[in-house]
């Protein structure tokens, strides 16, 4: 249990109930908590770093832990912009979407 390394990709809302969960559940490994503003946002969850320092990690997946559509997708264009594959990409809505963008739990291909 838990043996997936995972980046963890925001530390709003949703990302700090992720950390929340997995540190309760042991779900995955999250080797690495990135996020834009990571110099103003804090948790006690863990400490949260530049989404630059991504490619530094062997990493499985890459987690993108925001519930807003729109910021996701330009997160995932950011990551594939960073030469990550986007097959270790995922991110999950708890919103509906009209939109073709996301179904099952690997999204925004």
């Amino acid at each position: 249990k838990g043996e997936d390394r995972v980046v963890l990709y925001g530390a709003g809302k949703v990302g700090k109930a992720y950390m929340e969960q997995n540190l309760k559940y042991n779900f995955c490994n999250i080797i690495f908590w990135a996020d834009k503003d990571f110099e103003i946002k804090e948790s006690k969850e863990g400490t949260i770093g530049n989404p630059q320092c991504i490619k530094e990690y062997d990493y499985d997946y890459v987690v993108i832990a925001i519930d807003k559509y729109e910021t996701a997708l330009s997160v995932k264009e950011e990551l594939c912009n960073m030469a990550i594959s986007e097959e270790k990409i995922i991110w999950h809505s708890t919103r509906r979407s009209t939109s073709n963008l996301h179904t099952g739990k690997k999204v925004i291909r």
